[in-house]
Parts: structure tokens; C-alpha cells; sequence
């Protein structure tokens, strides 16, 4: 059975000159999110600023990871050296730009999906429409003096609305369909 792991806390101090260092290290272990420190004596800007800049490019990574899929796991290489604040923000922009181009990229296929469902729709429409043996441009002119309407509805709602149409001197045809829609003429 499971059982809980006790938490430590540890406190490193050290240069700040080495604090780069010290993170890529932590990082080697699969972790690094320090908490902000609390002393007086040890806060400085520039670590906080250094932790936010790490904590914003760790999340822009990990949704791009999240975004893309299955990959591997990343592996730190012994030889790697702490980035300087200033690599910090440059990879922090980089990753942005990045995320956005995905964004726009998904925004467009989920375009281009909607359309090619939509051709797809139409496509079927005509093809069911061919079966009528009728020139359809001809009903539908505007000059043409027999209001026609073309389209789909719920099947369950056929009989309804053709009572309510015979009602208004109208007509309704079903000529297609399947068990949820049906495809009717209405003049």
C-alpha cells in the first residue's frame, strides 16, 4: 500500500554568483521549484526576478510539451551550464512566439476541419438532391412564381410540420434522410 513520504526542508545558501549553478544541479534531480525565500537577510531582486523568468519558461515548455503530444522525456546533459537571467528571457519570448504560432496553426486546421466538414455536407445535400429529377436552379430562381424551400429537419418532426404547412396552403415532401434527419421540399 501507499504511504506517505515525510516532506524536508532544505535551505541552501551560497554566492549568488553560484545560484545559476545550484539551480541547474536541482534541475538535474527532476525538480527545481524553490519557494521564495522569507528571510530579509537573503532576498535580493535579482533571484526573484531569476525564479520567475525559470517558473514562466518551465510552464511555456511544458504546455508546447502538453501540446505536441507523446515525447520524450527531456535529459540534462552533465556538461550543461546555468543560463544567465538574460538567456532566461530570451528562451522566455522565444517560447511565447512559439506558443502563439500554435495557437494560430491549431485556430487554422479547426478552420479548415469546419470547412471540409461543411463541403462534405453539401456534397451529400446534392448528391441526395440528384434523386428529386428536378433542375433545381429552375425552382429557385427568384423570378420563379412557386415559392420553394429546400433543407433538413428532425425526422421525429415530419408529420408535425406538415400538418402545421397544410394549415398555410403549403406542402412538404420528405425525399431522403435517415432515422434523425430528413431531407424535404416545402412549396
Amino acid at each position: 500500500m501507499f504511504r506517505p513520504e515525510p516532506l524536508h526542508r532544505v535551505q541552501l545558501v551560497l554566492l549568488a554568483s553560484e545560484a545559476q549553478d545550484a539551480a541547474l544541479q536541482l534541475a538535474h534531480f527532476g525538480e527545481f521549484n524553490p519557494l521564495a525565500c522569507k528571510d530579509a537577510a537573503f532576498t535580493t531582486a535579482s533571484m526573484d526576478a531569476y525564479r520567475e523568468a525559470w517558473l514562466q519558461a518551465d510552464s511555456r515548455l511544458q504546455k508546447l510539451l502538453d501540446y505536441c503530444g507523446e515525447h520524450d522525456t527531456l535529459r540534462l546533459d552533465n556538461a550543461m551550464h546555468a543560463p544567465s537571467l538574460d538567456d532566461l528571457h530570451e528562451l522566455n519570448r522565444w517560447l511565447r512566439v512559439t506558443w502563439a504560432e500554435c495557437m494560430d496553426n491549431l485556430e487554422q486546421t479547426r478552420q479548415s476541419d469546419a470547412a471540409c466538414q461543411h463541403l462534405t455536407a453539401l456534397n451529400e445535400t446534392l448528391h441526395k438532391l440528384t434523386g428529386l429529377n428536378v433542375d433545381l436552379a429552375e425552382l429557385l430562381r427568384p423570378t420563379s412564381l412557386l415559392a420553394v424551400r429546400i433543407g433538413s429537419l428532425p425526422a421525429q418532426s415530419v408529420a408535425r410540420v406538415r400538418d402545421a404547412l397544410s394549415l398555410t396552403s403549403h406542402i412538404l415532401t420528405d425525399f431522403g434522410g435517415d432515422d434523425e434527419l430528413a431531407y424535404a421540399v416545402i412549396a
